[in-house]
């Protein structure tokens, strides 16, 4: 467990898992965040809690999931829809991903 601190900077070898329990906003942080699992060209696995308050990273997610060959969930896909769309009354739903 870290926080933004650990995300840059630290090179810890054999960290197969990063939870982004509190996901970041700003994509680049993100992206350091989940990089702790790829060093010395071994793989490792990201789970990060997104909702609505996400929404700032949403477009970003969903463009590196798609430019790494990832599937992008449908129900990731709906949850930025409806961001879009402001379709949401600021309470969380769930969207059912895993």
């Amino acid at each position: 467990m870290a926080t933004d601190v650990a995300a840059r900077g630290l090179d810890i070898n054999n960290i197969a898992n990063v939870i982004n329990y509190d996901t970041p906003n700003h994509i680049d942080d993100y992206v350091h965040r989940i990089g702790r699992t790829g060093r010395a060209g071994k793989q490792g696995k990201a789970i990060s809690f997104i909702n609505e308050k996400n929404n700032p990273v949403i477009k970003n997610l969903i463009g590196l999931l798609t430019e790494s060959g990832q599937t992008v969930p449908e129900w990731f896909m709906k949850m930025y829809k409806d961001t879009l769309n402001k379709n949401f009354n600021g309470n969380r739903k769930y969207y059912g991903g895993r």
